[in-house]
């Protein structure tokens, strides 16, 4: 009787530890949420908000953001506002298009990632005219 409720035990956290593994391999892992603030290249505060992120396999991640204008920068880019991100993880660094749908105006952000943090440059890009950057960081909230 010992022996088959080892059996059984043993047969239970069996299934309970392959059960956990695949789900993580099959699903997502959270990141997590970010406060963000951009500056422009002279290193005035243009805008404040958030990142919501979360890590799709190995590589790729996506979410959403929601940033704000906090110096009425118009040449700043497609940074304000909010939608949808997609993005990649290689080693430490992290490489995030804020509007993928669009390619002929988008801001990408390209960090590292420390602990809790994430900061680096983000770059705007359209096609028609000039572009611009700055910095930014990200503090895990």
């Amino acid at each position: 009787m010992k022996k088959i409720n080892i059996i059984l035990v043993l047969l239970g956290i069996s299934i309970l530890l392959l059960s956990c593994s695949s789900g993580e391999m099959a699903g997502t892992s959270e990141l997590g949420n970010y406060s963000y603030r951009s500056y422009d290249i002279v290193g005035n505060l243009i805008g404040e908000g958030s990142l919501y992120i979360v890590k799709t396999d190995s590589e790729t991640v996506e979410g959403n953001w929601s940033i704000r204008n906090v110096h009425n920068c118009f040449t700043c880019g497609t940074q304000f506002g909010g939608g949808y991100l997609m993005g990649e993880i290689k080693k430490d660094s992290i490489f995030i298009n804020l509007n993928p749908d669009n390619p002929e105006d988008y801001t990408k952000l390209v960090g590292k990632m420390e602990a809790d943090t994430i900061s680096g440059d983000w770059q705007w890009f359209r096609l028609i005219t000039a572009s611009n950057r700055g910095t930014f960081e990200a503090a895990k909230l």
